[in-house]
């Protein structure tokens, strides 16, 4: 569930499951359970994730799973998601029981066809109800209501009724308890607003940088939501319009699947002058952009950064990412890896050997991909097939003039000294029909681990995180080994003319 609301909270679902269960005679061993989370995607459902390996692995013990309706598996956008993670229980041997359907599950026509229905119904709810939702804050925003979240820093959220008499403050964490109430932002403590002013003059007037700004602030013992201050959150500051009396709704946009888009919905931000109580004009406030810009944009050269490294080293007693992310006038760690190859070569120059942390080389990286890439297009050609690189778009082919297929690379991390990780970025939103992520392993002479293979028909988006011995049921099922047949029948693919 995602909300307590109605039937779906948890504690509903359970006594009706309970029921159903003692009318058939049927003992229940065990409940999983995704309480407050989204039926959009799998991948926060640790509960639903857990019951499909235990099937998936033939650990289970029990030959029922009793599911309160069709719509509990999930809203997806895909009907045949719901489908897929039923049939692996199915597959497995173990029956599904629908307690609040009018239907049995005997796989009848009727059955299916009411099934199908429900599952179209259930994404088509989420659809819907996101356009509404949309729509909804759009208009409030216009109004200049706070739409959610907390209030930034020297900044308050007050609680206004319909007829906008001004009503409690509320503090950090504190919800409004009226559903009619709408919320407006008021200024904080003197002191918050002191400090933006300070951060502001100071970078702006001083020139100075957002290394002393920071320690500045934590050695007069101040604190952001009890946290010390970092220059990260400094540099978020300096970058809210909020402080300037504009409020931009929303102020970035999640990506999301393209199915789940609402129509009619507004794709540019609304942005809201008065607001907010102003604290910095606008050509203070432009002027600090163009600085944080400037800055941003000067790099060192390779003796500047590893003496950078070295300063590093000798102010904290070690380094890490975040160490050089937080540190002002440093270049990324992407712009080291670039420079040296690796972020540990860069560690190697100066004398420092990380613990339990290591990265690839990247010109092992390079030399891998550049052999995935002759194979790829090999194996198209063998096939008598064509393959062409799309201009602008990093290792994507066009197969035949008619399928698209892109390329990604996921190197893997070991952590503590044993355990891998690679991060799967999965968006086949991005107008391509099959996305292949090579999983690399330096360690092996090959230098590949294995490929995962998602069409854009998946509709899978995001990022996962999976280990070298587990990972989810519903990624494993799109890993292969060898990509010799896939090619094979890429390069032999050809869509009738008019399909």
């Amino acid at each position: 569930m995602s909300t307590e609301h109605q039937q779906y909270s948890i504690d509903n679902q359970s006594a009706a499951i309970a029921l159903y269960a003692a009318a058939h005679n049927i003992g229940i061993v065990r409940s999983y359970v995704d309480a407050g989370k989204s039926g959009l995607t799998i991948a926060r459902r640790k509960g639903l994730q857990e019951l499909i390996r235990t099937v998936s692995k033939n650990e289970a013990d029990f030959k029922v799973i009793l599911v309160y309706d069709v719509s509990r598996w999930g809203r997806f956008q895909d009907v045949d998601e719901a489908a897929y993670y039923e049939f692996i229980c199915k597959q497995a041997g173990i029956q599904v029981r629908y307690c609040a359907e009018q239907f049995e599950n005997d796989n009848s026509p009727t059955s299916n066809l009411l099934k199908a229905l429900k599952r179209m119904m259930a994404g088509e709810f989420s659809r819907e109800l996101s356009a509404k939702v949309s729509r909804a804050q759009y208009r409030l925003a216009s109004m200049g209501f706070w739409q959610g979240g907390p209030a930034p820093y020297a900044m308050r959220r007050q609680m206004v009724d319909r007829d906008g008499t001004r009503k409690q403050t509320l503090e950090w964490g504190q919800q409004k308890s009226v559903a009619t109430d709408r919320v407006v932002l008021i200024l904080g403590p003197a002191q918050e607003i002191s400090d933006i002013r300070y951060m502001f003059d100071s970078f702006t007037k001083r020139k100075k940088r957002l290394s002393e700004i920071r320690d500045y602030l934590n050695s007069e013992g101040k604190k952001i939501r009890g946290k010390a201050w970092q220059t990260r959150t400094i540099s978020g500051l300096l970058e809210n319009p909020i402080f300037t009396g504009r409020f931009i709704f929303p102020a970035y946009r999640r990506a999301r699947p393209k199915a789940f888009i609402p129509k009619h919905s507004i794709e540019k931000p609304l942005v809201h002058v008065g607001a907010a109580p102003r604290l910095i004009s606008d050509r203070q406030f432009e002027l600090a952009q163009s600085l944080l810009r400037q800055q941003r944009a000067r790099v060192p050269n390779k003796e500047q950064m590893l003496e950078d490294l070295r300063q590093l080293l000798r102010r904290e007693g070690r380094i890490c990412l975040r160490l050089i992310h937080d540190s002002p006038g440093m270049a990324s760690a992407t712009v080291y890896e670039r420079r040296f190859g690796s972020i540990t070569e860069a560690y190697r120059l100066i004398g420092y050997s990380p613990k339990g942390f290591s990265y690839t080389p990247i010109e092992r990286r390079k030399q891998i991909r550049s052999a995935v890439l002759a194979d790829f297009i090999s194996g198209i050609t063998s096939a008598e097939g064509t393959a062409s690189l799309v201009p602008k778009r990093r290792d994507t082919f066009l197969i035949n003039s008619q399928v698209l297929v892109s390329l990604k690379f996921s190197v893997p991390r070991i952590w503590r000294g044993s355990t891998r990780i690679w991060t799967l970025c999965i968006h086949t939103a991005k107008n391509v029909d099959i996305e292949i992520i090579v999983r690399l392993n330096p360690a092996t002479n090959a230098g590949i681990c294995d490929y995962f293979v998602v069409p854009r028909l998946a509709d899978i988006r995001g990022v996962y995180h999976v280990e070298s011995a587990d990972m989810p049921a519903f990624i494993g099922a799109y890993r292969t080994t060898d990509l010799s047949e896939l090619v094979a029948a890429l390069g032999r693919s050809q869509i009738p003319e008019g399909s």
